[in-house]
């Protein structure tokens, strides 16, 4: 069902197949200095974890808790109470329309996925309260369709009127124009191409690598390199493939 049509954005709204009720913000978007590749108009959670927006660090608005695997973390960040909470899901809560007075600190796995589910697509999933998910889909050009879904309950659902609706709309199409033409956001995107180096073992004539070994663990055989102390990467061990569910190293 089409709840609010726009010129350049629109509301639809459906009934969840687990339960529920599913929103979808869909907003036509101008994106300013074009990445390249258009899968890689969204950037990492754990990037923007780490750098915020490019050279400006915004440590305290979002901080990374658990680094999974490359664009996947467990992130924690600003949100906005009331409407803005469903926006900052998968938004940063952190344009000029949010300040630290009517924010909240909250917690959600965060999962970006490129050209998914088609070809030049970028998509964010965020798990926390609710569920939510970012698609971000090249339209030609310069142009973006940018859709938000995200899940909330049937209760909540019914205490929504036309009103309050129609802010919830304005706000999310007006942040989601924001967040993909952000202050600093080509200097990001650009950190977010050469964050990820991809090291190929031909050969393992000295056994099998060696792996750092976390902090606080206690291993028998654990390999010194004292060259990686400044970096605490002094303590080091073999791989083994049998921990890992497999009889061979690839």
């Amino acid at each position: 069902d089409v709840l609010i049509d726009g010129a350049k954005s629109c509301l639809l709204h459906c009934d969840c197949p687990w339960g529920g009720e599913l929103l979808k913000i869909r907003v036509d978007a101008h994106v300013e200095n074009v990445p390249e590749n258009p899968s890689h108009l969204l950037v990492r959670p754990e990037v923007r974890a780490l750098y915020g927006n490019g050279s400006v660090s915004k440590f305290e608005d979002l901080q990374m808790l658990i680094h999974q695997a490359p664009g996947e973390a467990f992130i924690e960040q600003l949100h906005s109470w009331g409407l803005g909470s469903f926006c900052s899901s998968f938004l940063e809560a952190s344009d000029e329309t949010c300040s630290e007075e009517f924010s909240m600190r909250k917690s959600s796995w965060q999962r970006l996925s490129r050209d998914f589910p088609g070809e030049g697509d970028s998509s964010l999933c965020v798990q926390g309260d609710s569920l939510g998910l970012l698609l971000c889909r090249p339209k030609g050009g310069s142009r973006y369709e940018i859709n938000g879904i995200f899940h909330v309950t049937e209760e909540q659902f019914k205490q929504w009127n036309s009103i309050y609706l129609r802010l919830l709309f304005e706000s999310a199409s007006r942040t989601a124009r924001w967040f993909v033409n952000r202050p600093g956001i080509s200097d990001l995107r650009s950190i977010d191409r050469s964050f990820y180096t991809t090291l190929t073992v031909q050969s393992c004539r000295r056994g099998l690598p060696l792996l750092p070994c976390p902090p606080g663990d206690v291993e028998d055989e654990v390999v010194t390199i004292a060259d990686g102390e400044a970096l605490g990467l002094d303590r080091w061990l073999r791989f083994d493939a049998e921990r890992y569910g497999s009889e061979r190293f690839y």
